[in-house]
């Protein structure tokens, strides 16, 4: 069941969680660039039927100078069945500042929140 719902999201999400702005880079050997309050969003497919997320404020960026890239977004669930308990999606294609992601979750609980994490490790 997990591969299913996996794979039923991963083409939705793949498409459409984005985020706003493309940050730069970090300007010394250990630093990060951060950018606070993108927004995100996206629609994706589960068992229970399609769910549209989205915030304009609920993401972090941030990039270091090694390289490695993570994207978290908290979202709300904006439309949708009332799911009855929480659904888990990994490994789906999205995007972080630093590229694509190398790893990838979300989760989606029946309280109508949700959080997606990517990250790129170099």
């Amino acid at each position: 069941m997990r591969k299913s719902v996996i794979a039923a999201g991963a083409a939705a999400i793949a498409a459409t969680l984005a985020f706003a702005g493309t940050p730069g880079t970090a300007q010394s050997d250990n630093a990060a660039f951060v950018v606070n309050q993108s927004s995100c969003g996206g629609t994706v497919n589960t068992p229970e039927g399609p769910v549209t997320l989205a915030t304009s404020d609920g993401a972090i960026q941030v990039l270091t100078s090694s390289g490695n890239a993570m994207f978290v977004c908290n979202l709300d669930v904006v439309a949708g069945p009332e799911l009855k308990k929480a659904i888990k999606l990994e490994g789906f294609g999205c995007f972080t500042p630093g590229g694509p992601a190398t790893e990838s979750r979300l989760v989606i609980t029946p309280g109508g929140k949700a959080t997606a994490v990517c990250r790129r490790r170099d």
